[in-house]
């Protein structure tokens, strides 16, 4: 019974060893297949042949062209599984290689949070693969924000710059009429701090450095009907604003502040700043707040939105080098604004009153109070509201027609556009010696824009 018991152990030793040197027989089989398959890919493959800096720029390429998730902003990439660029990676070892060898496939990102979990979990090797490269983030809150998300877009703020960030508290196709109780949206808002307010909670004051090249920073809120924008700390925006401090242009849009916590920055100072830009329904404390813009190149405000003492105040206090200037919604003399930005090039009116219209272009054509008003003005755009100037039409076009001569040496561009109002279907139109001297301006040499007042369409005269 042992020597039988012996044999069959043998037996069994000897099939092991048999199997163990055809698995080995096998695995190399499969590495030689791989490599086989390397090898017919990179005969096959047209992006194999290529240099990695041309098969690089094919990707960037088609990345570019590719179909994104609606709303996704031009020239950014979802961080999402299916997409690309992290398609690119499931194809061959060696298109991973050209993916992975490309960094700018991964500078650019769009986040949407709420997100699975999967997405917070990529998004540091997703920015890990952007190398030393600056990044771009565009951040669309719905809902609750996730922290998760927040904290691996700090940990990269070095490299940060481009910063978009749109915070929106209603779900996807839920809609909000004039007058709806929106409360449920702020429900839970102090527990939670706000979106905004967790965002940019981990800035501490003595973190001055903490987004050295940041150029760029974008905020939005949405606003439903006759319903304000959800507020954020104004304290926690000055503090973001003030570790930024090579920040060249920013963008409110539907913003609103609030004073949630008694101490922290409260003026501002942004030394590189050339570009500031408030949409018509935006909180405007951090232009009231602005100690110091010594670069200011264009400006874009809302007049409802800011007292005009306090942009006058604004103007003497920082006196910024401003070449462009929005108002928008002005119903004061906006010479009191022009006499402290000499070297302005561009102004544009947005729902202009006639009689402020009318008075600038009285002021531009024979200065009553200043010496000389922007004396540099090359482009005027002006879009006048139809109903403030209906009964005062002749006079405009008189002191129109004033300025433009006056103004023929340095004016290069003049555009008038009205806004159509449908209880004005007409207003009295220029005579016949204005549309002369417009002609004659024109075959000079200044383009002159001036919509169809007839039917309130886009028309022009040149």
């Amino acid at each position: 019974m042992s020597r039988l018991s012996e044999t069959l152990r043998a037996r069994v030793s000897q099939l092991d060893t048999m199997i163990c040197v055809q698995e080995q027989l096998i695995q190399k089989l499969k590495e030689d297949r791989i490599i086989a398959k390397r090898e017919l890919n990179a005969a096959v493959d047209p992006i194999a042949r290529l240099p990695l800096e041309i098969s690089s720029e094919i990707f960037l390429q088609a990345q570019a062209t590719s179909a994104q998730p609606y709303g996704t902003p031009d020239g950014f990439a979802v961080v999402r599984r299916n997409g690309l660029p992290m398609h690119f990676l499931t194809i061959c070892n060696h298109w991973t290689r050209i993916a992975l060898a490309t960094p700018e496939l991964w500078c650019n990102v769009y986040i949407t949070t709420p997100c699975v979990k999967t997405v917070a979990n990529v998004l540091p090797k997703w920015l890990d693969r952007a190398r030393n490269r600056p990044l771009s983030i565009f951040l669309h809150c719905k809902g609750v924000f996730d922290h998760r998300v927040g904290d691996s877009i700090w940990a990269y703020g070095q490299r940060l710059k481009h910063l978009e960030i749109n915070m929106d508290f209603l779900d996807d196709g839920e809609e909000v009429e004039d007058g709806d109780d929106i409360s449920r949206f702020y429900d839970g808002f102090e527990e939670h701090e706000a979106i905004g307010m967790n965002l940019w909670r981990p800035f501490s004051p003595a973190t001055v450095t903490l987004l050295p090249t940041l150029e760029k920073l974008v905020i939005a809120t949405q606003s439903y009907g006759t319903n304000p924008a959800l507020p954020l700390c104004y304290h926690d925006l000055a503090d973001l604003l003030c570790v930024s401090p090579n920040l060249v242009e920013c963008r409110f849009n539907r913003m609103e502040t609030v004073y949630r916590r008694p101490a922290g920055r409260s003026e501002i100072a942004l030394p590189n700043l050339r570009r500031l830009m408030f949409g018509e329904d935006s909180d405007h404390t951090v232009l009231r707040n602005s100690s110091s813009l010594p670069c200011l190149e264009v400006l874009s405000v809302s007049c409802r939105r800011i007292h005009p003492d306090d942009l006058v105040s604004f103007f003497k206090r920082c006196s910024p080098p401003l070449r462009e200037l929005v108002l928008k919604a002005s119903k004061k003399d906006v010479t009191d604004y022009l006499v402290l930005v000499p070297d302005l090039q561009s102004l544009e009116l947005w729902y202009a009153d006639g009689r402020v219209a009318t008075d600038l272009f009285s002021e531009l054509a024979y200065p009553s109070r200043f010496s000389s008003l922007i004396p540099h003005l090359h482009t005027l755009i002006v879009h006048i509201d139809l109903r403030s100037i209906y009964r005062t039409t002749q006079l405009f076009w008189e002191k129109l027609e004033l300025a433009l001569v006056s103004r023929r040496a340095q004016l290069k561009v003049m555009q008038i556009r009205f806004l159509p109002v449908h209880h004005v279907r007409a207003i009295l139109q220029p005579t016949s010696s204005t549309l002369a001297a417009f002609k004659e301006l024109a075959e000079d040499g200044m383009q002159i824009h001036i919509t169809d007042i007839l039917d309130n369409e886009a028309g022009a005269r040149d």
